[in-house]
Order: C-alpha cells, then sequence, then structure tokens
C-alpha cells in the first residue's frame, strides 16, 4: 500500500524509475492473459465436440480470482474484465459446467471493491 502510494507519486510528478515500470508490468497480468487463453481453447474445443476437454467453474474462478487481485488503482479496467469473464460463464453455463457459483460472484464483487 505504502510502496503503491509512492509509485503512483513518482508517477504523478513524471519520476518513476524503469525498474518501477517494469515491476507494474510484472504484475501477473501476462499470466492471467495467457491462463484466460487456455480456458477459451478448451471452450473452443468443447464446441466443436471434443467431450473428453470441459471447462470448468473452477477454471473460470481461478481467473475471476486473479483479476480481483489485480484489482486496484494502476489496473482500473479489470472490475470490467471479470465482469466480462463471469458474464461468458453465464452465457456458456447453458451448455457445460460453468454455472458461476458464490465464489464467481465474490470474486467479482472484490474486484470492484
Amino acid at each position: 500500500s505504502e510502496q503503491l502510494a509512492r509509485n503512483n507519486m513518482l508517477k504523478q510528478k513524471g519520476l518513476q524509475s524503469e525498474t518501477d515500470n517494469a515491476s507494474a508490468k510484472e504484475d501477473g497480468t501476462k499470466e492471467l492473459e495467457f491462463a484466460k487463453s487456455i480456458l477459451q481453447y478448451i471452450s473452443a474445443l468443447q464446441h466443436v465436440g471434443q467431450a473428453d476437454v470441459r471447462a470448468s467453474v473452477v477454471g473460470y474462478n481461478t481467473l475471476l480470482s486473479g483479476m480481483a487481485r489485480l484489482s486496484n488503482e494502476l489496473r482500473p479496467d479489470m472490475p470490467q474484465k471479470a465482469e466480462q469473464l463471469l458474464n461468458e460463464m453465464i452465457d456458456l453455463s447453458e451448455d457445460s459446467n460453468t454455472v458461476p457459483d458464490v465464489t464467481s460472484y465474490n470474486a467479482v464483487i472484490k474486484a470492484w471493491g
């Protein structure tokens, strides 16, 4: 929290160092996007008839929880992305094992936090 406040102050003054910028980019966003692409691939396989591959509520909840953790002043887009993913879950729930549960909704609420 103190580091975040310091980074915000330096950023506003245009004094944030390259190492601080690099660490801000290494907040887990890249890994989160990779995990989301894997889940989308699994969903695509499921839609083309690969019955042995299924997306699950656990995979979606993992992504939603990660988005909730990344939600802060530096990532104001995460709550919208979490809500969009929840809506994808709801849309897919008619065809698969991805019915959102209390963990899903709590993660989105935490993202808006």
